[in-house]
């Protein structure tokens, strides 16, 4: 068995963090905003289960807010924030 950084520390942090509950999501299967890193359909259900009644269209629009503060935020200069 070769000894390598994916054998020694990435395969065994995985490991890990699933177990404790976070989901690990292939490179092949990543569905998210460029711009954002975010994963629109993970951010989504999240809003959903914290918000039960909201409407679908809401949490889009939140979802389009917090990409306008994430692209905002990143213009501004350090000491401002």
């Amino acid at each position: 068995m070769a000894f390598n950084e994916n054998s020694r520390v990435k395969i065994l942090a995985l490991l890990h963090l699933m177990k404790l509950g976070y989901t690990y999501i292939p490179l092949r299967e990543y569905i998210r905003r460029e711009d954002t890193n975010i994963f629109e359909s993970i951010f989504l259900e999240s809003l959903q289960k914290i918000n039960p009644s909201t409407q679908l269209e809401e949490l889009k629009r939140v979802l389009d807010e917090v990409s306008l503060e994430l692209d905002f935020g990143e213009k501004l200069p350090a000491q401002n924030r």
